[in-house]
């Protein structure tokens, strides 16, 4: 009978938890879900940087779980973040601390930031001054170095057209934009916004 009880309890207690999960990120959720554009993710951000990420730790903020990622700022594109900064998402697995038991949460509002993974992020912050990324996953944009060229490359953002001539003939390709494109476009719209008021 009391391991019956017991099981009940346990059943109750991983209920009330999806319970509060499902409520807390159905606001999130409908935030993430839409995708914006460069201008429109800019405007909203209070913080654009890039970075590279140096820790992700999961752990119980109250009946949720969050990841806290540190990042090491390398450039401020946007607002004055300092040398690292901490980005709080929704998810990640993290010990229960009754059941003594790992539990693992998804957020489709949130990004996977990997140690050692160079970022360009759109950030948000709260009256408290926690930080989040605008629209979810879309406000991580990752940068690796092309091969090739040694430029930077921005993975997940924008895509450009390219046309080339080959051999007499007509190739048109897409092209990944590459880091000083993409700041350049985001640089120029605050500029543009700091003219017309905004």
């Amino acid at each position: 009978m009391e391991c019956m009880l017991e099981n009940f309890r346990l059943r109750a207690v991983i209920i009330l938890i999806l319970s509060a999960i499902l409520l807390q990120s159905a606001e999130v959720r409908a935030d993430s879900q839409k995708q914006m554009s460069l201008h429109e993710m800019t405007d909203l951000a209070d913080e654009i940087v890039v970075g590279k990420v140096t820790e992700s730790v999961a752990r119980w903020q109250g009946k949720l779980i969050v990841t806290v990622s540190r990042i090491q700022v390398e450039e401020s594109i946007k607002g004055q973040p300092g040398s690292t900064m901490e980005i709080t998402q929704l998810g990640g697995i993290a010990v229960h601390p009754q059941l003594k038991a790992p539990v693992h949460m998804s957020a489709s509002a949130s990004a996977v930031l990997n140690p050692g993974e160079e970022v360009m992020l759109f950030v948000r912050k709260d009256k408290s001054g926690v930080r989040d990324l605008i629209g979810g996953p879309h406000g991580k944009l990752s940068v690796t170095v092309d091969p090739d060229t040694g430029d930077k490359i921005i993975h997940g953002g924008r895509k450009e057209l390219v046309g080339s001539d080959e051999n007499g003939r007509r190739t048109i390709r897409q092209r990944e934009v590459t880091l000083n494109e993409m700041r350049r476009e985001v640089m120029n719209h605050i500029q543009k916004g700091k003219k017309s008021g905004k």
